[in-house]
Protein backbone atom coordinates (compact mmCIF):
# COMPACT_ATOMS: atom_id res chain seq x y z
CA UNK A 1 0.00 0.00 0.00
CA UNK A 2 2.62 2.48 0.82
CA UNK A 3 4.47 1.21 -2.58
CA UNK A 4 1.31 2.28 -4.18
CA UNK A 5 1.02 5.99 -2.34
CA UNK A 6 4.84 6.48 -3.20
CA UNK A 7 3.81 5.46 -6.67
CA UNK A 8 0.96 7.64 -6.95
CA UNK A 9 3.25 10.66 -5.16
CA UNK A 10 5.89 10.53 -7.97
CA UNK A 11 3.70 10.40 -10.90
CA UNK A 12 1.64 13.23 -10.07
CA UNK A 13 5.03 14.82 -9.19
CA UNK A 14 6.11 13.78 -12.70
CA UNK A 15 3.36 15.05 -14.18
CA UNK A 16 2.93 18.61 -12.27
CA UNK A 17 6.91 19.10 -13.24
CA UNK A 18 5.99 18.17 -16.92
CA UNK A 19 3.77 20.71 -16.69
CA UNK A 20 5.68 23.47 -15.45
CA UNK A 21 8.26 22.82 -18.12
CA UNK A 22 5.96 22.75 -20.64
CA UNK A 23 4.27 26.24 -19.56
CA UNK A 24 7.93 27.52 -19.30
CA UNK A 25 8.77 26.65 -22.75
CA UNK A 26 5.45 28.43 -24.15
CA UNK A 27 5.90 31.59 -21.68
CA UNK A 28 9.53 31.73 -23.76
CA UNK A 29 8.17 30.96 -26.84
CA UNK A 30 5.25 33.81 -26.68
CA UNK A 31 8.08 35.99 -25.21
CA UNK A 32 10.22 35.49 -28.20
CA UNK A 33 7.51 36.30 -30.52
CA UNK A 34 6.40 39.76 -28.58
CA UNK A 35 9.77 40.52 -28.97
CA UNK A 36 9.81 40.26 -32.78
CA UNK A 37 6.50 41.94 -33.45
CA UNK A 38 8.09 44.77 -31.14
CA UNK A 39 11.18 45.03 -33.56
CA UNK A 40 9.61 45.06 -36.93
CA UNK A 41 6.95 47.71 -35.58
CA UNK A 42 9.47 49.90 -34.81
CA UNK A 43 12.09 49.11 -37.81
CA UNK A 44 8.73 49.93 -40.19
CA UNK A 45 7.89 52.91 -37.87
CA UNK A 46 11.47 53.91 -38.26
CA UNK A 47 11.22 53.69 -41.84
CA UNK A 48 8.40 55.93 -42.10
CA UNK A 49 10.06 58.78 -40.15
CA UNK A 50 12.91 58.55 -42.31
CA UNK A 51 10.78 58.78 -45.36
CA UNK A 52 8.78 61.91 -44.04
CA UNK A 53 12.03 63.39 -43.08
CA UNK A 54 13.96 62.85 -46.08
CA UNK A 55 10.94 64.72 -47.93
CA UNK A 56 11.02 67.78 -45.84
CA UNK A 57 14.23 67.92 -46.45
CA UNK A 58 13.94 67.73 -50.44
CA UNK A 59 11.29 70.66 -50.25
CA UNK A 60 13.66 72.53 -48.28
CA UNK A 61 16.65 72.20 -50.49
CA UNK A 62 14.56 73.14 -53.58
CA UNK A 63 13.19 76.04 -52.23
CA UNK A 64 9.98 76.00 -53.39
CA UNK A 65 8.35 76.81 -49.90
CA UNK A 66 9.15 79.03 -47.55
CA UNK A 67 8.30 77.65 -44.64
CA UNK A 68 9.13 81.08 -42.79
CA UNK A 69 6.80 83.45 -44.53
CA UNK A 70 3.94 80.80 -44.84
CA UNK A 71 3.99 80.93 -41.49
CA UNK A 72 4.34 85.14 -41.29
CA UNK A 73 1.55 85.33 -43.62
CA UNK A 74 -0.54 83.29 -41.72
CA UNK A 75 -0.31 84.97 -39.09
CA UNK A 76 0.92 88.59 -39.43
CA UNK A 77 -0.48 89.77 -42.74
CA UNK A 78 -3.44 91.16 -41.66
CA UNK A 79 -1.33 93.12 -39.32
CA UNK A 80 1.11 94.42 -41.92
CA UNK A 81 -1.66 95.08 -44.56
CA UNK A 82 -4.43 96.75 -42.61
CA UNK A 83 -2.14 99.99 -41.61
CA UNK A 84 0.05 99.66 -45.02
CA UNK A 85 -3.28 100.34 -47.03
CA UNK A 86 -4.71 103.06 -45.14
CA UNK A 87 -1.09 104.88 -45.46
CA UNK A 88 -0.73 104.74 -48.91
CA UNK A 89 -4.53 105.29 -50.00
CA UNK A 90 -4.23 107.17 -52.97
CA UNK A 91 -6.83 110.00 -51.42
CA UNK A 92 -3.88 110.88 -48.62
CA UNK A 93 -2.00 112.76 -51.35
CA UNK A 94 -5.29 114.98 -53.18
CA UNK A 95 -2.52 117.92 -53.83
CA UNK A 96 0.47 116.53 -55.31
CA UNK A 97 -0.59 113.88 -59.02
CA UNK A 98 2.85 112.22 -58.94
CA UNK A 99 2.43 111.07 -55.34
CA UNK A 100 -1.01 110.52 -56.06
CA UNK A 101 -0.46 107.91 -58.74
CA UNK A 102 2.66 105.80 -57.23
CA UNK A 103 0.15 106.02 -53.95
CA UNK A 104 -2.50 103.86 -56.49
CA UNK A 105 0.16 101.54 -58.02
CA UNK A 106 1.28 100.68 -54.57
CA UNK A 107 -2.19 100.59 -52.83
CA UNK A 108 -3.33 98.00 -55.89
CA UNK A 109 0.21 96.18 -55.57
CA UNK A 110 -1.14 95.85 -51.80
CA UNK A 111 -4.11 94.49 -52.33
CA UNK A 112 -2.96 91.67 -54.76
CA UNK A 113 -0.37 90.83 -52.53
CA UNK A 114 -2.44 90.70 -49.36
CA UNK A 115 -1.52 87.26 -47.52
CA UNK A 116 1.98 87.53 -48.49
CA UNK A 117 3.99 88.77 -45.78
CA UNK A 118 7.16 88.93 -47.64
CA UNK A 119 5.48 90.84 -50.41
CA UNK A 120 3.87 93.54 -47.91
CA UNK A 121 7.13 94.58 -46.34
CA UNK A 122 9.02 94.71 -49.48
CA UNK A 123 5.62 97.69 -50.37
CA UNK A 124 5.98 98.81 -47.28
CA UNK A 125 9.88 100.01 -48.02
CA UNK A 126 9.08 100.91 -51.20
CA UNK A 127 5.97 103.26 -50.00
CA UNK A 128 8.36 104.67 -47.78
CA UNK A 129 10.99 105.18 -50.05
CA UNK A 130 8.76 106.91 -52.92
CA UNK A 131 6.16 108.50 -51.22
CA UNK A 132 8.03 109.52 -48.27
CA UNK A 133 5.66 108.54 -45.39
CA UNK A 134 6.01 106.31 -42.00
CA UNK A 135 4.53 103.58 -41.70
Amino acid sequence: MKDTIDTIQQASQSVVDGATNGSQIWMIIAIAEFVCILFLLLKSKEKTKSKTQLLKEEVLKEGAIDFGNTMKSAFHSKELYEPLIRACHPDRFPNDDQKQAIASEISQRITESKLDYAKLAALKEEAEQKLHIRI
